[in-house]
């Protein structure tokens, strides 16, 4: 087996590209001996592992163009899809057993893991080579988008599996298994199949048109100049944008929580996306999400139910809104209010007339002008949190009372 070591050479590589830099050789022009290397990769990379493959095309510019090869990847390709597609199965056939074993309440619970499973089913069902992007730098970004779809269908899965109806009970937490997996289909149907609401037509690599905003794509094509970054290299890219009474360390664990979990050390443009469609532009999307995530009013994943209850439990006498995830739009937030006049709940999604989403700041000052931030946040602990199970294990939600007391809310971060 070829063992490929690439700490170091990576940037190497990237550094050399930026700067207009060919592969060696005199004036950047293959030798003999680099021809004959070529052949040598040519030869060998057919016979490595998915996982082989992937580090070998970012060793360097010649080791890149050998491994975007189209037939190198349709083989791991489809045979993931494979494995996705039978993973969804399998939860669908575990859920299935066990909605008659459990109350109203877990069984809507249950029957949304059941809808999300049937919806990656259909995204596998999909042939990537008539759907997929043909290679490009970073190619192998696709085939390990599919993994980790695979991976959250089976953690899935074996969680359904874990229940016992007689001795467990579904708690809040259990969620997470759902919005990861929903979160996962989103991505590859957007990365991986041209979907012309969610990705405008241009020359280039289309899956950098992801990135909406033009600005926003120059500088993160600039910076990374492929699809993808690792988790690190995307903080320390955002860390020259934030408050300076920001700390760092937490507001890796919270933007983890938010692009990177369950934890993969991976970074898209869809991702990034996501964060500036909610808290953009770029240049205040540090701020913006310090003064939304870290800060008073948003309770990550929590139902509609325990949003209620939550109102319960502060009794507020002003108008009060939370923030929270949505479970069946992962591209959107859900706000929760409660109307002191009328003594009234109401749940509300940030989606304009098309879908699309609102920011943040602007939905709450159109929506909810005059309204408190609801005295709760996320739990340290939820942010901290690497994994579906870890998360899922917990009874209680990750929700903390923040600053003020019950009944008592903060003013909205904009005003």
């Amino acid at each position: 087996m070829l063992k490929v070591s690439h700490a170091g050479e990576e940037q190497t590589w990237r550094s050399r590209t930026r700067e207009g830099g060919g592969p060696p050789g005199p004036g950047g022009a293959e030798s003999p001996s680099a021809c004959e290397a070529a052949g040598v990769l040519e030869a060998v990379f057919p016979f490595l592992d998915l996982r082989s493959l992937a580090r070998a095309s970012q060793v360097s510019l010649r080791w890149q163009e050998a491994a975007q090869e189209e037939a190198l990847w349709s083989d791991h390709c489809e045979r993931i899809r494979e494995e996705c597609r039978q993973a969804a199965g399998e939860l669908a056939r575990r859920v299935g057993a066990l909605l008659p074993h459990f109350g109203r309440g877990s069984r809507e619970r249950l029957g949304f893991l059941s809808e999300t499973a049937a919806l990656a089913r259909d995204v596998c069902d999909k042939q990537l080579s008539g759907g997929a992007w043909r290679p490009s730098p970073g190619a192998w970004l696709s085939a390990r988008l599919m993994r980790s779809l695979s991976r959250r269908l089976a953690e899935a899965a074996r969680a359904a599996g874990r229940l016992d109806h007689s001795s467990h009970a579904i708690t809040v937490n259990f969620d997470i298994f759902e919005l990861a997996l929903r979160r996962g289909v989103g991505e590859v149907a957007t990365m991986l199949f041209r979907k012309k609401a969610a990705v405008p037509e241009g020359p280039g690599d289309p899956r950098l048109a992801v990135i909406r905003d033009a600005g926003a794509r120059d500088l993160w094509q600039e910076r990374f100049g492929a699809p993808w970054c690792r988790f690190a290299d995307f903080c320390g890219w955002l860390e020259g944008r934030l408050p300076p009474f920001l700390e760092p360390q937490r507001f890796r664990d919270f933007l983890a929580y938010f692009v990177d979990f369950p934890r993969e050390d991976l970074v898209t443009t869809y991702r990034f996306q996501v964060l500036l469609s909610l808290f953009g532009p770029l240049d205040l999307l540090g701020q913006r999400f310090a003064a939304y995530v870290l800060g008073r009013g948003f309770v990550g994943l929590v139902n509609t139910v325990k949003a209620e209850e939550l109102f319960c439990e502060m009794r507020p006498s002003a108008d009060t809104v939370l923030i929270r995830f949505s479970r069946q739009e992962p591209e959107l937030l859900a706000f929760t209010s409660f109307d002191a006049a009328l003594r009234r709940v109401e749940h509300r999604r940030n989606a304009d007339r098309n879908g699309a989403p609102i920011p943040i700041e602007t939905f709450l000052k159109r929506q909810y002008p005059g309204y408190l931030l609801a005295p709760y946040g996320i739990d340290d602990l939820a942010a901290r949190a690497e994994s579906t199970f870890v998360y899922a294990e917990r009874d209680n939600p990750y929700v903390s009372a923040r600053g003020a007391g019950a009944g008592r809310a903060a003013p909205l971060a904009g005003e």
